[in-house]
């Protein structure tokens, strides 16, 4: 591994961590687009329906498992807390696998009103 490979490998990891962009340039020495051209480099795979299949698909699994023993607590135990932690993992759920329909709010017209009609008098609903 070559000084720039070892450079590029130290950056990604530092950016993976939480260390800025800004801090990152500042260490090594260089602009915050050649940290970021670093990062590239290091992470040079495309993100396609593919990957992100196979990413909710783990994350499907993780979550029952984390619900297992929890859901148990929650039921036998009557431990809130582990209610609570249920309720957020069938949330996160629900959204990987978009179950949760939008809310939709505003008003609907149900027929139209006459010309003559007195204001107020129509078929709209709120």
């Amino acid at each position: 591994m070559g000084h720039d490979d070892e450079r590029d490998e130290a950056i990604t990891e530092a950016r993976i961590t939480g260390v800025s962009t800004r801090a990152l340039a500042k260490l090594h020495r260089c602009s915050s687009r050649e940290v970021e051209a670093a990062v590239d480099r290091r992470l040079d795979f495309e993100v396609d329906q593919k990957l992100r299949l196979r990413a909710i698909r783990l994350d499907l699994v993780r979550i029952e498992t984390l619900m297992a023993p929890f859901f148990e607590r929650a039921v036998k135990d009557k431990d809130c807390a582990a209610g609570t932690l249920c309720c957020k993992l069938l949330e996160r759920r629900a959204l990987l696998l978009a179950l949760d329909q939008p809310v939709q709010s505003g008003s609907m017209c149900t027929r139209r009103r006459p010309m003559s009609s007195s204001p107020g008098s129509g078929g709209c609903t709120r």
